[in-house]
C-alpha cells in the first residue's frame, strides 16, 4: 500500500506523517531561515535538509527501486527511527517559531534567544544521530533483501549508492560539530589556563612586593627611631652648649633623615604595586565564572580587563593610595626637630 494513501496500515502513517513534518519543516527554513547569520541556526538547518535529501531519495523510484522501498517500509526499526525524526521535526519547528519571537540582539547567554539556540543544537544533534538509525536500518533491509540474489544487483546498488552518499555526508557534518566542539573546548581550556598562571604570576609579584614594602618600611621605622633616639641622647648625655652648636650635632642626623625618608617612599611604592598586582590576580580568578552569563557584557569585560593588564603602564592602573609612613615622615621629623630645638632654648633661658 502506498504510503500517501488512505487506510494506511500504522506503518504507513508513521512514514508518511514524518515525511510530510520533515519536508514542511524544510521548506519553512528555505523561505525564512536561509538569510540567518546565525552560524548555528544555520547549521542545524543543514542538518534538517539532509534528513529531507535522504527521505526524497529513499523513496524516489529512479534512484531505489520499489522492489527495495516496498520492503523498507515495512522494517520496524527504519519506522520506529523515522518516528522519532517525526518528533524531533515538531519540537525543531517550534523552536524556530520561538526563536522568530525572540529578539536576537540579546546575545546574554542566559537569555532567551541564546537559550532556544542551544536548545535547537540539541534538537538537531538528534536529529542527525536519528537519521544515522534510519541510514542503517536502511542498508540493513537492502542487504538482507539483495545477497546472493542476482536479480537485485542493479536495484542493490542503486540502494546502496543513495545509503552511502547521505551516510558521508552526514559523518561529515558530524565531524564539522565534533571539531567545532573540541575547538571551542580547547579555544576556552587554553583562555581559562592563561588566565590562571597570568593570576599566578601576579599572586606571586604580589607577595614579593609586600615582603620588599614590609622590610623597607621597618628600615625606614628604625632610621627614624635612631634617629629621635640619637637626639635625645646627645642631648642628655653631653655638656649643654650654644643652640647654634646643638643644630649642629643634630644636621648629622640630616642624611639619615633622607635616607629614611627615601627607604618609607620606596616601601610605599612597593606597596601599590603588591596592591594592584593583589587586584588584578582577584579579578583574573573571578571574571571567567563572572562574565560567562554576561554575552556581550562579559566580553566587553574582559576586554577592560585586558586593556588594563596590557594597554597601560603599571603607574597608570595602580589603584590610589598613600603609605601613611612616608606620608607622615616629613611631619614627624619635623616636630621631632622642633620639639629638641624648644628644650635646648628653654636649657639656655634658665641659665
Amino acid at each position: 500500500m502506498d504510503p500517501n494513501g488512505s487506510n494506511d496500515p500504522v506503518w504507513t502513517q508513521t512514514l508518511r506523517e514524518a515525511m510530510n513534518a520533515v519536508r514542511k519543516l524544510n521548506r519553512q527554513i528555505g523561505r525564512h531561515w536561509r538569510e540567518s547569520t546565525d552560524k548555528q541556526i544555520q547549521s542545524a538547518c543543514d542538518d534538517v535538509e539532509l534528513t529531507a535529501d535522504f527521505i526524497d531519495r529513499c523513496f524516489r523510484t529512479n534512484e531505489v527501486p520499489s522492489s527495495i522501498t516496498d520492503v523498507v517500509r515495512k522494517n520496524d526499526d527504519f519506522v520506529a527511527a523515522f518516528a522519532k525524526i517525526r518528533s524531533t521535526a515538531d519540537d525543531f519547528a517550534a523552536t524556530l517559531f520561538a526563536i522568530d519571537k525572540a529578539d536576537s540582539r540579546d546575545r546574554n547567554p542566559s537569555g532567551s534567544y541564546c537559550t532556544l539556540v542551544e536548545l535547537l543544537s540539541g534538537l538537531a544533534d538528534s536529529l542527525r544521530s536519528q537519521l544515522h538509525e534510519a541510514i542503517e536500518a536502511f542498508i540493513q533491509v537492502v542487504n538482507q533483501q539483495t545477497t546472493n540474489n542476482h536479480n537485485h544487483v542493479d536495484a542493490r546498488t542503486k540502494a546502496l549508492s543513495v545509503a552511502d552518499d547521505i551516510r558521508s555526508r552526514l559523518k561529515a557534518r558530524q565531524l564539522i560539530h565534533e571539531a567545532e566542539r573540541a575547538r571551542i573546548a580547547r579555544q576556552k581550556a587554553d583562555s581559562d589556563r592563561g588566565t590562571r598562571e597570568l593570576a599566578e604570576y601576579y599572586l606571586t609579584h604580589a607577595a614579593q612586593e609586600g615582603r620588599r614594602a614590609d622590610w623597607l618600611r621597618t628600615g625606614a621605622a628604625i632610621l627614624l627611631v635612631a634617629i629621635t633616639g640619637g637626639a635625645v641622647c646627645l642631648n642628655f648625655l653631653f655638656d649643654a652648649v650654644s643652640v647654634g652648636a646643638e643644630l649642629v650635632r643634630l644636621s648629622a642626623t640630616v642624611p639619615i633623615a633622607v635616607l629614611a625618608g627615601y627607604l618609607a617612599k620606596e616601601s610605599s611604592n612597593h606597596r601599590r604595586s603588591a596592591t594592584w598586582a593583589n587586584h588584578l590576580a582577584i579579578a583574573m580568578q573571578t571574571l571567567p565564572d563572572y562574565v560567562q552569563p554576561l554575552g556581550d557584557d562579559g566580553v566587553e569585560l574582559r576586554r577592560l580587563l585586558g586593556q588594563r593588564v596590557f594597554g597601560a603602564a603599571m603607574d597608570q592602573t595602580t589603584p590610589p593610595g598613600d603609605d601613611g609612613l612616608f606620608d607622615e615622615l616629613p611631619r614627624k621629623v619635623a616636630d621631632a626637630l622642633n620639639q629638641l630645638r624648644d628644650t635646648i632654648e628653654r636649657r639656655e633661658s634658665r641659665r
